[in-house]
C-alpha cells in the first residue's frame, strides 16, 4: 500500500534546507509529517585487539563491560564485513562495522554508527549487504523508540576509501516503534525492509519497505518508493526478524509472523523481480498500487508451516545466489 512519499525537512549536519518531494499520483497516501535527516560518520580504521579462544577469533574486543550481540556478516570485494549491536550501557547501543582482508585472521574497526543528531541512543537490528553492480556496501538499522528518524541507511565504497560516510535517518508519518530491519539491493538501489507499528491503520509490527538510490538517497523514478504491507494478500503482521536477499532474477524477504491465538509463529516469504523495467513500472496493481515494487502485492508470497498448521517456526534467515535461494529457520515442531 502506498504510504510514505518523503515530504518534509532535510537537515544536513546542522544546516537546514527544503526537501521537495516529487508529485505523486492520487492513490499515494502523501505523508505530511515525514522526516529525513543526515549525519556524517567518520572512518576509524583501528585494528581491534585480537583474542583467540580455542581457535576462535574474538572480533568485538573493545567492549569488555558490555554486550555485543546480533552480528551480521557479509562478503564482498575481497573483504569480510561484520556489524553488530554494541551495548555499551542501558542508554547507549551503537553498531560498529569491522572488516577483515585476511579471511578473518585480523579485524579492523572501519566505522561506528551511533544515534546521530537525533536519536534515543539505542540502535538495533543492523544489517549489511554487498552490491556488486556498483561495488558498494549498504547498511541499515533501526532506532526502536525514537519519536522520528527511526530507520538509518548508509552506503559506502567497498574499498573503504572514504573517511566520512553519510547516514540518512528516515521515518514516515504515523510510523512508530520500529523493531527490526534488513537491507538488500537491486542494481544501484538500496532496498530496506523493516518492521514498525502503523497505528493510523491499526497495524502492529507491520512490514514496511523503502527504495533509495544515489548519493542523495532519493526514491527511484516513477514508483512510490516507501510502502507498508496492508495485509490484503498475505497475513504477515505481527512480524519480526526481517531478512532479505537478492538473486539474479528475484529479490526476496522473509520474516517471522506470530499467531497470538496459538502462541506459535510461522515464516512469511515474499519475492519480486529484479528487472528494473518491471520493478520501476508504476501502477498495474489493485487500486493503482505498484505491481512489482509495493511490498503488499509482491508477485510471490506464501507462508512456511506444517500441513497441520502448528509448526512453530522462528527467526528466519535467507540467502540467494543466481536463481537459487535458501531459507533457514528455527523450529519447535514436536
Amino acid at each position: 500500500m502506498k504510504k510514505k512519499a518523503i515530504i518534509g525537512v532535510l537537515l544536513v549536519i546542522t544546516a537546514m534546507m527544503t526537501y521537495a518531494g516529487m508529485a505523486q499520483p492520487l492513490h499515494y497516501a502523501l505523508a505530511e509529517n515525514s522526516y529525513v535527516k543526515i549525519q556524517t560518520v567518520q572512518a576509524i580504521f583501528q585494528p581491534t585487539e585480537i583474542a583467540r579462544v580455542d581457535g576462535n577469533v574474538l572480533v568485538s574486543s573493545n567492549n569488555t563491560n558490555g554486550d555485543d550481540i546480533h552480528p551480521k556478516i557479509v562478503y564482498g570485494s575481497g573483504k569480510i564485513l561484520i556489524t553488530y549491536e554494541q551495548h555499551i550501557s542501558a542508554f547507549e547501543v551503537t553498531t560498529p562495522i569491522v572488516f577483515s582482508e585476511d579471511n578473518g585472521t585480523t579485524w579492523t574497526l572501519a566505522y561506528e554508527i551511533g544515534p546521530g543528531l537525533s536519536g534515543s541512543g539505542l540502535l538495533q537490528s543492523p544489517d549489511l549487504c554487498y552490491c556488486p553492480d556498483i561495488d558498494y556496501f549498504f547498511y541499515d538499522s533501526v532506532d526502536p523508540v525514537n519519536e522520528s528518524y527511526n530507520l538509518k541507511i548508509s552506503r559506502f565504497p567497498a574499498n573503504l576509501s572514504v573517511t566520512n560516510i553519510p547516514v540518512y535517518q528516515v521515518s514516515g508519518s504515523g510510523a512508530t516503534d520500529h523493531y527490526s530491519a534488513a537491507v538488500t539491493w537491486v542494481s544501484d538501489i538500496i532496498v530496506t525492509p523493516y518492521v514498525c507499528d502503523e497505528p493510523d491503520y491499526s497495524l502492529w509490527k507491520c512490514p514496511g519497505l523503502g527504495y533509495w538510490q544515489g548519493e542523495n538517497f532519493d526514491h527511484p523514478p516513477n514508483i512510490g518508493g516507501f510502502y507498508y504491507d496492508g495485509q490484503s494478500v498475505l497475513h504477515t503482521a505481527p512480524a519480526d526478524y526481517m531478512e532479505a536477499a537478492t538473486g539474479s532474477e528475484r529479490m526476496y524477504m522473509v520474516m517471522q509472523t506470530d499467531n497470538g491465538s496459538t502462541g506459535t509463529s510461522m515464516i512469511s516469504f515474499k519475492a519480486t523481480v529484479t528487472n528494473l523495467s518491471l520493478l520501476l513500472t508504476p501502477g498495474g496493481g489493485p487500486g493503482g498500487m505498484d505491481m512489482y515494487a509495493d511490498i503488499e502485492i509482491w508477485p510471490w508470497q506464501r507462508h512456511f508451516k506444517a500441513a497441520n498448521g502448528v509448526l512453530d517456526a522462528r527467526e528466519p534467515d535467507i540467502s540467494a545466489s543466481g536463481t537459487n535461494v535458501v531459507i533457514v529457520y528455527m523450529s519447535n515442531d514436536t
